[in-house]
């Protein structure tokens, strides 16, 4: 009797660890859902949401260059990065352990959601040049490469 009462808590110990992989999984994936962008064209503000299109086997659509789109902040209300899929913040924080603790450099970058390129052509015509810079958040350095005006 004692071996069956075991198996059946450990059952249950394992239906709650099934349990809550299953929702936490659910709200992961809800989290993941893409953000809207705002495009401004001809000065008017439109929504549009930031997931990727099926485009055509036979003829590809390229980027339009005439689209003028201003650049949204990083950051939301509670100091989180908040750019849409496709966009990534021009900011950079070094920081790092020393002997007196953590310590952090000057911020850089104009904390602005910029387009993210790999050639000038997928670019606009507010922001034609794609450019490659380092971004460092503590002493984590990676390369990105953004659309700019430089």
């Amino acid at each position: 009797m004692r071996e069956q009462g075991s198996f059946i808590v450990l059952f249950i110990v394992i239906l709650a660890i099934l349990s809550a992989g299953i929702i936490g999984s659910a709200y992961y994936l809800r989290s993941q859902q893409p953000k809207p962008a705002i495009l401004e064209n001809n000065s008017k503000q439109t929504e549009v949401l930031a997931t990727p299109q099926p485009t055509p086997l036979l003829t590809p659509t390229p980027t339009p260059k005439t689209i003028n789109i201003e650049l949204q902040d990083c950051f939301d209300k509670s100091g989180r990065i908040n750019c849409s899929e496709g966009y990534v913040c021009d900011y950079s924080q070094p920081g790092g352990m020393t002997p007196e603790g953590y310590q952090t450099g000057s911020a850089s970058g104009d904390r602005k959601c910029h387009k993210t390129c790999q050639t000038d052509n997928d670019c606009t015509q507010s922001y034609p040049k794609c450019i490659s810079k380092e971004q460092v958040g503590g002493d984590i350095v990676t390369r990105i490469q953004i659309c700019s005006r430089e």
